[in-house]
């Protein structure tokens, strides 16, 4: 059965609140192939990779979200998030602050 987008999305997100993450990632590809260029499953691909320190594909995934909208809370978050895990927190507090402003 092939789910619809939202229905991707959401089933999506409740695998990755439950700590599913390799599950989520597998029925976001899924959602990817069906859906290309949907930014949420983009947005969620990412922070998924993240969340399992697969940080290239992460970092591939928020590439791929930033060209779609570059101006983006979630996407402007997961740059943050990908900063932190590459330990580079000089610039995830910055990216953190500058998100803040944007999206209080």
């Amino acid at each position: 059965m092939v789910l619809n987008i939202n229905q991707t999305i959401q089933k999506a997100i409740k695998l990755k609140e439950n700590g599913f993450y390799e599950e989520a990632i597998n029925l976001l590809k899924v959602g990817n192939t069906n859906f290309p260029n949907d930014l949420n499953i983009l947005v969620l691909l990412s922070q998924c990779y993240i969340l399992t320190d697969k940080i290239e594909e992460a970092i591939f995934y928020h590439i791929e979200s930033k060209k779609i909208n570059p101006n983006n809370a979630a996407v402007a978050w997961n740059e943050v998030r990908i900063n932190l895990k590459n330990k580079n927190s000089v610039q995830a507090l910055t990216n953190a602050r500058n998100t803040n402003k944007i999206f209080p």
